[in-house]
């Protein structure tokens, strides 16, 4: 699973990385702030990805707004890194981010509702020519999800989950909508049934709900919206080895966290709405 978090905040002034160490029992983790790196004020999103495929993961933190600078920090030996210079105006900005391969060559590339072009060297430059329909996204994620070996793009505006696939030359065939249920504000891709391909969770911020896009293709999605008490984002992976989905979900009304199985290619862990 990816390395991805998301982050809410109009003064975000540092990036602070988390460090794991083991406790002298070689069981018990222990956690702690690593180093804190300055980044542009007005950070709301940020993503990894080795953007100069030197074998070190690099950060991207965006801004929501246009007016201000995207910051860049390239991962360095030793678990360092070297923040660029902040360059406003850059086009780079959204509520939300999204990294990877999408453009059909080897360096990652940035979705935020526009695509840009990843020039290998930490930088981005907006792509002639935009996937259509994406306008005032409030979330994005991108995933491979009929299975050609290219990412395609899922984002939420207007009430409706946009799906656009890879056309194969380095473009995107024209999304479908999907219902929502909800004003969507996160995206998780994974495969929530086992079945071996891609989903999606689409979690409500409005009505602390989600979205479950169950992936039929190449017939399509099927869209079911569930209800969780509270549930504000959403995980999914094998946590205990049994190749079974589980669902940690974050209850933001009470502060906790909930793990919930998955079964039987039908997603349980959430009561079905209405």
């Amino acid at each position: 699973m990816d390395a991805r978090t998301w982050i809410r905040s109009s003064t975000l002034a540092y990036a602070a990385l988390v460090a794991s160490t083991v406790g002298a029992d070689a069981q018990t983790p222990q956690w702690g702030i690593a180093a804190t790196y300055p980044i542009a004020a007005g950070a709301v999103a940020v993503d990894v990805a080795d953007l100069n495929l030197d074998g070190m993961l690099d950060v991207v933190a965006i801004p929501v707004q246009g007016s201000g600078g995207a910051t860049v920090m390239l991962g360095q030996p030793g678990g360092t890194f070297q923040v660029q210079p902040v360059v406003a105006g850059s086009g780079l900005y959204g509520p939300s981010l999204a990294l990877g391969l999408l453009d059909g060559d080897s360096f990652p590339d940035a979705f935020t509702g526009y695509l840009m072009h990843g020039n290998g060297d930490g930088t981005f430059t907006q792509a002639p020519v935009q996937p259509v329909g994406f306008g005032g996204v409030t979330a994005v994620a991108v995933g491979d999800f009929n299975g050609d070996g290219r990412n395609d793009l899922v984002a939420t505006n207007f009430g409706l989950l946009r799906i656009a696939l890879a056309d194969g030359v380095g473009g995107f065939l024209l999304p479908k909508a999907y219902p929502s249920y909800g004003f969507v504000d996160y995206l998780t891709v994974a495969d929530v049934d086992a079945d071996g391909d891609l989903d999606i969770v689409a979690t409500c911020g409005d009505t602390y709900s989600a979205t479950i896009l169950t992936n039929n293709l190449p017939t399509g999605f099927s869209a079911q919206a569930y209800s969780r008490n509270g549930a504000s984002r959403v995980a999914v992976g094998d946590f205990t080895g049994d190749s079974t989905p589980r669902c940690l979900s974050t209850i933001l009304r009470h502060g906790t966290c909930e793990i919930s199985e998955l079964q039987r290619r039908r997603p349980r862990w959430l009561a079905q709405a209405g």
